[in-house]
């Protein structure tokens, strides 16, 4: 069929990971080189993936810490509760506004 689509076999991450794992290519056994190659790439993904979570639970932990500091300091007044959490969510989007900005920049 003319509108078929066919996947291209090429050296994407998931050949890397099939690579590193059983130690193969497609025409059978791959030398050393070949292998330590698939190894750091697929090194370097899961390492850029660990990044992003351990920026995730250190953004997590810190906005918690800020908000329980917070309401310790206002003593259980239910004013000064709410005037924290509009300003913790006010910081989260803004944040998240800078934040998109400055990955649009890179990507554009």
């Amino acid at each position: 069929m003319e509108n078929e689509v066919k996947l291209e076999t090429g050296d994407g991450f998931w050949k890397s990971l099939k690579s590193a794992v059983f130690g193969i290519n497609k025409f059978g056994s791959q030398s050393q080189d070949e292998y330590e190659k698939a190894v750091a790439k697929v090194e370097g993904v899961f390492s850029l993936i660990s990044m992003q979570i351990g920026r995730y639970i250190v953004t997590m932990m810190s906005t918690g810490v800020i908000l329980l500091t917070g309401f310790q300091l206002s003593a259980g007044d239910s004013q000064m509760n709410a005037l924290i959490w509009y300003s913790w969510l006010g910081g989260i989007i803004i944040g998240t506004m800078i934040g998109a900005n400055m990955v649009l920049d890179e990507r554009c």
